[in-house]
């Protein structure tokens, strides 16, 4: 045969890690005091005994219900305890009782007979014994032992009901606990942030520097590279028609060193007709050098640059999370983010006031028994959660979207960074192979000098002619002296251009070195944010699981109220139904 503990775990299935077996023991005990208490003496004879008694010091109570007192055959009527001392026979009182009247009264837990019993003709008391139950008790009181389950079962009910508001409290305590140890992780990420920020100016100062590098300095030196470049060309031109020139003068003169200093002449047309080719050569790639490097201001440039404008772009991230106020804005004056909406401690709040509802009203309720109060209590609590929720899952939203802002133009400025580098590579190829071009210049000058040597010396032999010849070609070489002077300023602003370069290139180098930097501070934030988030995931777990405990608590208060209802109705139905059947026995007797 089942128990009676199982039998009333049978209707609210509750188990040992809910409610103790002793515990439902305690309820099955109080739902047959409740019983007893609520059904008429004269209907619980079924289930009461006697026990008889010859002393005149009385039997005790036990806290048993006393249905009756008799002495031999005659029922004793009850009076109070105060009329004691009236029923002695020395009293001399009318109230004194007799053997056929007897009188009976309890007095601090002991029941008293007069006259006195005695062994001839005892006392007996008429009671129903308190039964003890235990775990293995598996009946009580006979026909109403439902009506004690029932009874009991409205109690273990209401015992699950405190077991899971209680559990309720204990979750939405620890996510207040992950709550805070979110809001110590974004504290960190505020701070990881400001290094960032500081990072990022520094580079952008470093960028601006190097945009001016290039403005004042690289585009000047660039200039006048191809104005040298220029009258390389010219003075080149200008010495060529001076020694053809020449040639003719030596048509006239003598024969003897003719040949030789035509050959001479020859050889230096021949040479020199090679330098404007190399010259327009060398113009044309330091064009493209002008090219490389416009390409690389536009991208540098202090005012209106693709990297200006990705350093603008994540200095405005940044300032989202660090500013002191805008929209969003997350880190920068503390009290809006633990303020302001959404706030990750207005999570805290919400969360603080459900468990002041659980805590306060919900118990106040449960002790009064009131299930309406009790079931709105628990719905304020339910809303406050939700309330918690929402701002949480806001909160994480605006952190996100700032996160992948900062992280994009991070990147754009990287890519750009790189490119200007992979520019960087391209002009100073082009520069080696225009200081080639004029280095190939200079040897060819030495080689015409070379034949005009020999020119001069031959015609130092010759006449008239020959002198002319000679001025034309000293004013030849003074051409040439002119484009060498050239060739060596055009190398000089090469020089410029290739140390204003690689100055800029070291600044950009730095400027990638606090970027770097920056961005592992933007990391750190990140790991911090992430770890935030972990906390709030966890937290909205334990919200969550309270949001299920708190249905819950209300789901057995209402069934515990229902089984209460049951076991009143049916304590009324079994007086009704009994009272009606002693009406029909005394009826037909």
């Amino acid at each position: 045969m089942a128990t009676l503990v199982a039998k009333t775990r049978a209707i609210t299935h509750s188990t040992t890690n809910e409610t103790s077996n002793d515990q439902v023991i305690e309820f099955l005990n109080d739902g047959t005091a409740f019983v007893i208490s609520h059904i008429p003496k004269e209907l619980l004879r079924p289930y009461s005994s006697e026990t008889s008694f010859t002393s005149s010091t009385g039997i005790a109570s036990n806290n048993n219900v006393i249905l009756g007192v008799r002495r031999g055959n005659y029922e004793a009527m009850k009076v109070d305890k105060s009329e004691a001392g009236w029923l002695e026979s020395s009293s001399g009182s009318y109230m004194i009782p007799t053997n056929e009247f007897p009188k009976w009264y309890e007095r601090n837990g002991t029941i008293f007979l007069k006259p006195n019993p005695t062994t001839s003709t005892a006392g007996f008391m008429d009671s129903i014994i308190m039964p003890t139950l235990t775990s293995a008790s598996a009946s009580v009181l006979g026909n109403l032992e439902h009506i004690v389950i029932d009874q009991a079962s409205g109690y273990d009910y209401k015992a699950l009901g405190s077991y899971y508001a209680n559990s309720a409290r204990t979750e939405i305590g620890l996510a207040n606990t992950e709550i805070g140890k979110a809001i110590t992780e974004i504290g960190l990420a505020n701070a990881e942030i400001d290094k960032m920020a500081a990072q990022t100016a520094l580079a952008d100062a470093e960028l601006d520097e190097a945009a001016v590098n290039v403005d004042a300095n690289v585009d000047t030196a660039t200039a006048a590279i191809a104005t040298a470049c220029g009258r390389i060309n010219t003075a080149v031109q200008l010495a060529n028609a001076e020694f053809d020139k020449c040639t003719t003068l030596l048509s006239l003169g003598e024969a003897d060193s003719e040949g030789e200093v035509n050959t001479a002449l020859a050889a230096i047309v021949t040479e020199l007709a090679e330098l404007p080719t190399i010259a327009d050569t060398m113009h044309t790639e330091m064009a493209k050098v002008v090219v490389e490097i416009a390409e690389a201001i536009s991208l540098t440039d202090s005012t209106s640059s693709d990297i200006l404008t990705a350093l603008t772009g994540l200095n405005a991230a940044i300032d989202q999370y660090t500013a002191a106020s805008g929209d969003p804005s997350v880190f920068g004056n503390e009290t809006l983010y633990l303020t302001a909406t959404p706030a990750i401690a207005k999570v805290k709040t919400a969360l603080d006031s459900a468990i002041a509802y659980i805590d306060t009203d919900a118990d106040a309720w449960q002790t009064d028994e009131d299930s309406e109060m009790l079931d709105g209590a628990i719905k304020m609590a339910r809303s406050q959660i939700e309330v918690a929720n929402a701002q949480l899952s806001e909160f994480t939203a605006i952190v996100q979207t700032l996160q992948s802002s900062i992280q994009g133009w991070a990147t754009e400025i990287k890519s750009r960074i790189e490119f200007v580098n992979s520019k960087a590579t391209v002009w100073n190829g082009i520069l080696a192979g225009v200081q080639g071009y004029g280095n190939e210049i200079q040897t060819k000058i030495a080689i015409a000098n070379g034949y005009a040597n020999e020119a001069k010396t031959r015609l130092e032999q010759a006449g008239t002619k020959r002198e002319e010849s000679k001025s034309r070609i000293e004013l030849g070489m003074a051409y040439l002296q002119e484009a060498n002077t050239a060739i060596a300023e055009t190398q000089a602003y090469v020089n410029e251009v290739d140390a204003r370069l690689k100055q800029v290139q070291a600044q950009i180098a730095i400027a990638q070195g606090y970027i770097g930097t920056a961005t592992s501070y933007m990391n750190a934030a990140q790991g911090y944010i992430a770890t935030a988030n972990g906390y709030h995931q966890n937290a909205a777990g334990y919200i969550q699981t309270a949001q299920g405990y708190i249905g819950s608590v209300n789901q057995y208060y209402v069934e515990g109220d229902k089984m209460f209802n049951k076991a009143t109705q049916e304590v009324e139905t079994y007086i009704k139904n009994s009272s009606e059947m002693i009406t029909v026995q005394a009826g037909s007797k």
